[in-house]
């Protein structure tokens, strides 16, 4: 449908503004393109006569983007070359974990997780190596569409533990990254990895015991709580049975009770944990939408129930949870969606269960836009409003980012929800204070 859409949108605008060079048109086409697509107007009878490019840009600028339109100025507006290109369409497929090949570093021949994707993936074809940095890198949609089947087992030298890569200009939340694991199975519309990857693969590193051991020494003599988790460039549990890295994080940073261990997933793959004895250190939260959003925009992903009965399940056994509802997606509807949802989430968990709610809305660095309309051609998480805002990354537009804080924090506060324990994911300060949350974050 998108295709066609693009390629009639061309045709009617080499007809009705053949006057326009190259650059102009392209902006034009795509202009139209989003208007049509996202539903703002049913047909191309809105096209304005102008022959003045910059009173026709102008105009156009005005239909697509009514909220934002006297909100930014014109340089705001994202208008790259649309170029729609049917190979690079992801295509879903039942067997998407299903690991073909795996690139080993010569070292790690014998190491756990070597064995332990043998004794899963007996067929499997391994190849090994002198080290990860001999692997060719580029940015290819369709090599990040192959990536899940294949696995890099490498032993990591440098790159163990840092600060959340907060956005300049956000307030931080002082979060600390554990950096195990980079690239992910699950198909996420929104996911940033599909703008930033740069091979064709995923990474799993062998040597867990350097990572313990360097997070361990950092912050040996802090004595506030301290909260590090894995999640950034990967799922956290998506992988798990295969590296078990949950075995060995539970077990060594539960003796030490200053580190406040999270660990982000969507995935059901939470057997391991049930072998250990719980600590109050050591957190599990989910990553939740809307089981709309979730249909349309997650491709892999649990549905939002299972993912919630699993929440409750770990709750009960004794380890701490809480939930990120992030990236918010403002699609068609989203206020009964969420409502929706959170009712839902507090008929099965009680507030006091919650450690902590994170909540931050769409955005992502403005090239990811044509890998996403480039793999996912019928999405609808670009049909709303977006700019490139303060930190140069593709938002929504300010007030439209306020609405859904307010909206939600206001049906959290009714579910008894101790708004001490929300936060706001890479925002700007003046948001925290506008929608009454305060950076007194205790873990």
């Amino acid at each position: 449908m998108s295709l066609d859409l693009f390629e009639a949108v061309k045709r009617k605008i080499e007809e009705v503004y053949p006057f326009l060079k190259v650059n102009k048109k392209r902006e034009v086409v795509r202009l139209v393109y989003e208007i049509l697509k996202s539903g703002i107007k049913p047909d191309f009878l809105f096209l304005p006569k102008y022959k003045n490019y910059e009173q026709l840009k102008k105009n156009l600028i005005a239909v697509r983007y009514p909220k934002s339109f006297n909100e930014y100025p014109l340089n705001r507006f994202y208008l790259p070359e649309l170029n729609l290109k049917k190979e690079d369409s992801f295509t879903e497929k039942s067997d998407f974990i299903k690991i073909e090949e795996v690139v080993a570093e010569k070292s790690l021949k014998d190491s756990k997780i070597v064995s332990n994707i043998i004794k899963k993936y007996p067929d499997v074809k391994i190849d090994y190596i002198e080290n990860f940095k001999s692997v060719k890198k580029s940015l290819d949609i369709a090599g990040y569409n192959k990536r899940s089947k294949r696995l890099y087992v490498i032993k990591e030298n440098f790159d163990f533990l840092k600060r959340c890569p907060c956005t300049k200009k956000c307030l931080s939340c002082d979060y600390f990254v554990l950096n195990l694991g980079f690239g992910c199975p699950m198909e996420c519309e929104y996911c940033f990895l599909q703008g930033y990857q740069n091979f064709e693969g995923i990474v799993l590193q062998s040597n867990i015991e350097d990572y313990l051991k360097k997070t361990i020494d950092f912050f040996r003599n802090i004595k506030k709580p301290i909260r590090v988790g894995t999640g950034e460039f990967t799922d956290s549990l998506v992988y798990d049975d295969i590296t078990e890295y949950s075995v060995d994080i539970i077990k060594e940073f539960s003796k030490h009770k200053n580190i406040i261990f999270e660990f982000k997933t969507k995935t059901l793959n939470i057997d391991n944990i049930f072998n250990l004895p719980p600590a109050s250190n050591i957190a599990f939260s989910y990553s939740l939408n809307p089981d709309k959003i979730i249909k349309n925009s997650e491709h892999y992903t649990p549905p939002f129930k299972e993912r919630i009965s699993a929440l409750k399940k770990i709750s009960d056994y004794g380890y701490s949870v809480g939930f990120h509802l992030d990236p918010i997606i403002c699609a068609q509807g989203w206020k009964d969606l969420y409502r929706d949802m959170i009712n839902e989430i507090f008929s099965l968990m009680s507030p006091s269960k919650i450690r902590w709610i994170s909540l931050g809305t769409f955005r992502f660095k403005p090239d990811t836009k044509k890998v996403i309309e480039n793999r996912f051609k019928e999405n609808i998480i670009l049909d709303e409003e977006m700019i490139i805002d303060f930190d140069g990354k593709l938002r929504y537009p300010y007030s439209l980012r306020k609405e859904a804080y307010l909206y939600i924090l206001n049906l959290l506060k009714r579910k008894k929800m101790d708004i001490n324990k929300v936060y706001l994911c890479m925002e700007e300060s003046d948001m925290w204070k506008e929608v009454g949350l305060a950076p007194i974050l205790k873990w």
